[in-house]
């Protein structure tokens, strides 16, 4: 008899709750703050630049050793080492360069009314939610389709640096062993300064385990200039293994000039280190532009390097969601990945379809 004279109570509180749930519950969902990228980006920037001093610090420590070796008369560094110990000091570099740019995003991307936005979100505000989000937007994108590209990249040339110096240290020492450590007295001297000199200095720099190849012949730089784009594709290839980026970009600018994609694309990568070695925008700009030719010739490694510019500048997204959009077309499947994701809200209806319809192969 209770329970039946409680029943309109019990049906008016449970119909209370649900209509509480129904209002409240998925606007608080929706008013939770979104993912804020600028403190995924600081830590990135901290961490670069704390990679970058250790790099140095292990190049600086074996540079002060060879000099010491050198100063003491003991069996002195050789190119190999000289070489691995350069290597390292690029990738330092390298990482200083990538942090400096994430930290100038950074700083571009301060504002005061966006704070005010996360502040008003964490508070409850769905409108500031959505100004957050269309704020972040750009930053995220910077994040996934540079930054982290980028960072993964420097780690592995990190790793395979420092795994070089390593062999090339360890074959120093082991040669360096075998070797008089120094002429003891004056007729040990005379013996070692009657050792006949080599006819020729071989370049013991390696990639690898394998040595590099010889530089291009003559005839063969000559044969580029003349408009053999074969051969400017070749010779420029092997200048860039060699380490030379600035003579490989010019023998790919003749390939290019005669609207070949894959020079247009190789010179884009040789632009790129030349601008990781003098980082600035007018390096950054030079590369940007052959990127742009190649995805002009409907390549599809060139439009997926200029998109990832064009983002990571944070200047002009919709180029850059162009250029994202031609690469997915082609089969870049990070830039269809990235259209489905963080660049979705540029799209229209019928370009989201594009991208699924592109993305199906991709895994």
């Amino acid at each position: 008899m209770t329970m039946l004279c409680n029943r309109p109570v019990l049906v008016a509180t449970i119909g209370l709750a649900v209509a509480w749930r129904a209002l409240w519950g998925p606007a608080a969902a929706a008013d939770e703050p979104p993912a804020h990228p600028r403190a995924t980006l600081q830590a990135s920037a901290n961490a670069l630049r704390q990679k970058a001093r250790t790099l140095r610090g292990v190049a600086h420590a074996e540079r002060k050793r060879c000099a010491t070796l050198r100063k003491a008369d003991l069996h002195p560094c050789t190119l190999a080492l000289a070489e691995a110990i350069a290597s390292v000091e690029a990738v330092a570099r390298a990482t200083d360069d990538l942090g400096d740019r994430v930290a100038d995003r950074l700083a571009a991307a301060n504002d005061p009314v966006a704070d005010l936005a996360h502040s008003q979100c964490a508070g409850g505000d769905t409108a500031a939610c959505e100004r957050v989000r269309a704020a972040d937007l750009p930053l995220e994108g910077f994040r996934k389709m540079f930054v982290a590209p980028a960072e993964e990249r420097l780690s592995s040339a990190a790793d395979a640096a420092l795994r070089a110096l390593d062999r090339a240290r360890g074959d120093h020492r082991a040669t360096a062993g075998k070797m008089p450590q120094k002429a003891s007295d004056a007729e040990d001297r005379p013996a070692l300064e009657t050792q006949p000199t080599p006819a020729k200095v071989q370049d013991d720099r390696k990639v690898g385990n394998e040595a590099l190849p010889a530089p291009p012949t003559p005839d063969a730089v000559a044969s580029c200039r003349k408009g053999d784009v074969p051969a400017c594709r070749a010779t420029g290839e092997r200048l860039l293994v060699r380490r030379d980026p600035a003579g490989a970009l010019a023998l790919f600018a003749h390939g290019c000039a005669a609207r070949d994609a894959g020079c247009c694309a190789s010179a884009g990568i040789a632009a790129d280190q030349l601008a990781l070695l003098q980082p600035a925008a007018r390096s950054r700009q030079a590369a940007l532009g052959w990127h742009d030719k190649a995805c002009a010739l409907r390549d599809r490694g060139g439009c997926h390097r200029a998109a990832g510019a064009v983002l990571a500048a944070g200047k002009d997204i919709g180029r850059g969601v162009r250029l994202a959009l031609a690469a997915c077309e082609l089969g870049e499947c990070a830039d269809c990945r990235a259209l489905a994701g963080t660049l979705v809200s540029n799209l229209t209806a019928a370009q989201r379809g594009k991208v699924r319809g592109w993305a199906k192969g991709c895994p």
